[in-house]
């Protein structure tokens, strides 16, 4: 926390400093050095994100902290983010952990998620169809991300229950068609 409260500041000596914790053998540490540089955008973010990859790409699970930082950054197109981590060389969308990172990377960090538009949405409505196949488990657990959806303020709310109509118009697995009929309360 008192890194990301530091980040703020624009030092460019604080960020070098922070950076040479990332290749640490210390996995705790690489990944907190990673996470304080998620909400501030600038070049050592991009340095950061390239060593803890190198550092922890064959470890598969330390990995998945990769993924998840990778997938809530902020950028022009989001989306295109996320799709090159689908088509990552390490990304396995039968590995529970993987795709749950890349997923809540981008719903719970990422304010592309609730545009205005729905498009967000809309985005992940298509994966939860695509990934119900692959690892029903896992999507039928993530799809209560729209379970609150009567809660929100528009034009979010209608953004939701039409995203939830669509996935509802797919053939999904029996684990998400049980949690997506107690979302629609049929």
């Amino acid at each position: 926390m008192i890194w990301k409260l530091l980040l703020w500041s624009k030092d460019e000596n604080i960020r070098r400093e922070i950076l040479e914790y990332i290749p640490s053998q210390n996995m705790t540490l690489s990944k907190s050095a990673l996470n304080a540089f998620q909400s501030i955008e600038c070049e050592e973010r991009i340095k950061a994100s390239q060593l803890f990859y190198e550092r922890w790409k064959n470890n598969k699970i330390v990995l998945d902290n990769w993924f998840y930082f990778s997938a809530s950054l902020e950028t022009e197109n989001a989306t295109d983010g996320i799709e090159k981590l689908f088509s990552h060389e390490l990304f396995d969308p039968k590995s529970p952990n993987t795709l749950r990172s890349v997923l809540n990377g981008y719903v719970t960090n990422n304010r592309s998620f609730h545009s205005k538009d729905g498009k967000g949405y809309r985005y992940i409505a298509e994966k939860i169809i695509e990934f119900d196949k692959l690892n029903p488990i896992i999507i039928s657990r993530f799809l209560k991300i729209f379970s609150r959806w009567n809660l929100y303020l528009e034009p979010y709310k209608t953004n939701m229950l039409s995203n939830l109509e669509y996935i509802d118009s797919y053939e999904l697995s029996t684990n998400s068609r049980e949690v997506i009929n107690l979302i629609l309360g049929k």
